[in-house]
């Protein structure tokens, strides 16, 4: 069975309705691994890298802020970006007053994650989904210039709703699952 590992929102915790949503729903194809992971970025790529080796993940998925921290990921798996901010030296500031500490390391990690060379293997297994209403930023456009996949989902804002969990999100990751297996 594969191991997926879901990086939550910068606010969120492992047990975020949406990772409890994942793993009723991905129980029969997948095991979700879902831990908290550190609002400092570097903290949170380095557990990254360490939750993929301990648990042997096959696939990740990040959201909002755990979708920054899945790109930023150094090892080459499979990733579903779910609303990434891509500049969370810009937005999440805007919002969190405790991600100021930070301002330069997500600075650090956009430049790092913006300027270097993007294998056309890495773009073939990156995949994002963005909300056609996404109250608080879209970096779709941005996505869309470094990787190839994306998808939108109708009628959804920044946190995605358990409908878009279930028609949109899991039927990608199924599809994934499914391919992997090939491999």
């Amino acid at each position: 069975m594969l191991n997926i590992l879901y990086i939550h929102e910068y606010e969120a915790t492992g047990n975020s309705p949406t990772a409890l949503q994942l793993k009723e729903l991905l129980e029969d194809y997948a095991r979700l691994v879902a831990p908290d992971f550190s609002k400092n970025p570097n903290i949170a790529i380095q557990k990254t890298v360490s939750v993929i080796s301990m648990y042997r993940i096959g696939l990740i998925i990040g959201n909002s802020y755990g979708g920054f921290v899945a790109l930023n990921t150094p090892k080459l798996i499979p990733r579903i970006v779910i609303n990434p901010v891509l500049e969370p030296s810009n937005e999440l500031v805007k919002r969190h007053t405790d991600a100021t500490k930070f301002v330069q390391d997500f600075k650090d990690l956009e430049t790092k994650l913006f300027t270097r060379h993007i294998p056309d293997e890495e773009k073939a297994i990156t995949y994002g989904i963005f909300s056609s209403y996404d109250e608080k930023f879209s970096y779709k456009d941005m996505f869309l210039q470094y990787y190839n996949n994306a998808e939108i989902m109708n009628n959804d804002g920044h946190k995605i709703k358990p409908s878009n969990v279930k028609k949109t999100l899991v039927p990608l990751i199924i599809q994934w699952i499914r391919l992997l297996q090939l491999y």
